[in-house]
């Protein structure tokens, strides 16, 4: 196969892909492309294996999955496209120690899945005339069976030129993404929204279970299904009828007297949950002000959260 034909790869021959990076990421996407690849009639993946720099690592990923092969530097070459999955400030120094180390294929695809680095983190290989591509899996990954479940049917972000991109969706797809295709992006800032949504949900959630128990009395496995009861009926009609009509309680209908009383009752059980709780309705009263406009309550409500953010 002409290496300039990596574009355009035969619909009907597997595309050769290796995985740098043997970690959750690495080891959810490569279960994806295996166990899907699979499930179909037709083999259009052939998983080659896991490159790391401790070989060790790559081994054990290899032998949990069961597939593939510890790929030293050269056995990239062998492959039409590298998949980068390893962390974000590592992105850069990895991918120019393997540039600097010719096991780069001319005209093969490398992605990368850092959210917060943008293509140009892999400009040392496109140095040496390979193609690449930002391909961000919007989806938790804590492990890698659990990342596998994750990433099935899950949005994505793609970053990539019109020359990849056909290339650069297949392989999305045989992960089971539903990819996005966006112009070059401010990356931080992305990935800022990224982990407030999944990290800061996350940690308010822990926070809210752990202050449920404690008010309450109950166990924390009760107080974990009334607050995800909340949370579950608060994402339903998010999706049903947007963020701003969805929004509930004494912030939306300006009640300063119960933030007030939510506020005295932080400061004696739990003062490190203040700044969590003023940062919050902070930003639920934003979101109530967009859509009801100022009320006469509202000012009051400002100037308790000013005083506790003293």
């Amino acid at each position: 196969m002409p290496a300039d034909a990596l574009g355009e790869l035969d619909e009907t021959m597997p595309i050769r892909i290796a995985i740098v990076g043997p970690g959750r990421l690495g080891q959810a996407v490569a279960r994806r492309l295996v166990f899907e690849n699979r499930a179909g009639s037709d083999v259009d993946v052939e998983f080659l294996g896991f490159h790391a720099r401790d070989p060790e690592r790559a081994q054990a990923a290899v032998d949990k999955l069961g597939v593939g092969a510890t790929l030293d530097a050269d056995s990239l070459a062998t492959a039409a496209v590298v998949i980068l999955a390893v962390s974000d400030d590592a992105l850069e120094s990895v991918a120019s120690s393997l540039a600097a180390a010719s096991c780069v294929r001319p005209c093969s695809l490398w992605l990368h899945c850092s959210g917060s680095r943008p293509r140009e983190a892999l400009s040392s290989i496109e140095e040496q005339s390979a193609r690449t591509a930002v391909l961000h899996p919007l989806a938790p990954v804590p492990d890698a069976e659990r990342g596998a479940d994750n990433l099935a049917g899950a949005p994505g972000l793609l970053v990539c030129e019109d020359r990849s991109e056909h290339l650069a969706r297949r392989i999305a797809s045989k992960i089971g993404l539903r990819v996005e295709r966006v112009a070059e992006h401010d990356a931080s800032a992305y990935h800022a929204a990224c982990a407030l949504a999944a990290n800061g949900s996350t940690a308010l959630i822990a926070e809210s279970i752990r202050l449920m128990t404690g008010a309450v009395g109950v166990s924390e496995e009760r107080a974990k299904e009334w607050v995800l009861a909340l949370v579950s009926g608060a994402l339903r009609s998010i999706q049903d009828v947007g963020a701003e009509a969805a929004l509930t309680g004494p912030v939306e209908r300006s009640d300063p007297a119960t933030i007030e009383a939510h506020l005295n009752a932080l400061e004696t059980v739990d003062p490190d949950a203040v700044p969590l709780y003023v940062a919050s309705m902070r930003a639920a009263l934003r979101l109530a002000r967009r859509r009801r406009g100022p009320r006469p309550g509202d000012e009051a409500l400002l100037g308790l959260l000013d005083e506790r953010t003293r």
